[in-house]
């Protein structure tokens, strides 16, 4: 221990006891900096106290959008991946990502409201989405039904309908807990990505999957803006 650089734990707990208003910018790229002292100090200290060898320390090229998840060089670093990529991705990535919890804003008042909200917190979904979904998909119209063959609030299609269990896709409970449900899928299967769980309610999850992302249709992009814009 005594042969440890006590400059290291000097810097360490300087980085986490200065001002953050002195540290840290509204900026990313501040942000970047920061974290990335943090943790070359940290790992430094670590490799001391382990007595391994310094070499094995991350580039800081690894905390560049190369380096984050999906690619192949992320691999080298597989020790250390978990929580740089966690802390980093949340103020790289561009994506909205959905949380349940961080929407407190009022729901529309419609004769439906009591239906949403059990729906809603049935699949764990906020009910001024799925508010915006029936807005988008129907206008609170029940008896609607698409040339492509959707029907009702949340205008499913037969093969989603059959693969959440709903009967009567006209019957509003079914249609309402039957979209929310399928929506909550879709959401779970993107990891919480709400303009991927929106353009897989859509186009489908096939052609988010075949694009790697939000499809290159008009219908879906400005289905996504929509929501978006009412949320």
């Amino acid at each position: 221990m005594n042969q440890i650089n006590t400059n290291f734990l000097n810097q360490i707990i300087g980085l986490h006891n200065t001002d953050p208003a002195q540290q840290v910018s509204n900026s990313t790229n501040d942000f970047r900096e920061l974290l990335l002292a943090k943790m070359q100090l940290a790992m430094q200290l670590s490799s001391q106290l382990n007595g391994s060898d310094s070499n094995i320390l991350p580039s800081p090229f690894m905390f560049s959008p190369e380096y984050l998840p999906g690619m192949e060089q992320r691999q080298r670093y597989s020790a250390f991946e978990t929580p740089i990529q966690q802390a980093v991705s949340a103020y790289t990535n561009n994506s909205v990502t959905y949380n349940p919890a961080s929407n407190n804003s009022s729901v529309p008042r419609t004769e439906y409201n009591d239906i949403i909200r059990a729906a809603a917190e049935k699949y764990n979904v906020d009910e001024k989405i799925i508010h915006a979904i029936i807005k988008t998909e129907s206008n609170y119209n029940p008896n609607v039904k698409s040339h492509a063959g959707a029907a009702g609030l949340m205008q499913l299609m037969p093969s989603t309908a059959k693969e959440v269990g709903v009967t009567d896709r006209f019957d509003i409970t079914q249609n309402i807990f039957g979209g929310t449900r399928y929506f909550s899928n879709m959401l779970k299967k993107h990891n919480g990505n709400l303009e991927l769980a929106l353009a897989s309610y859509n186009a489908g999850p096939g052609n988010v999957k075949k694009y790697g992302g939000v499809p290159p249709f008009k219908e879906t992009q400005n289905y996504i803006r929509k929501i978006m814009n009412l949320i």
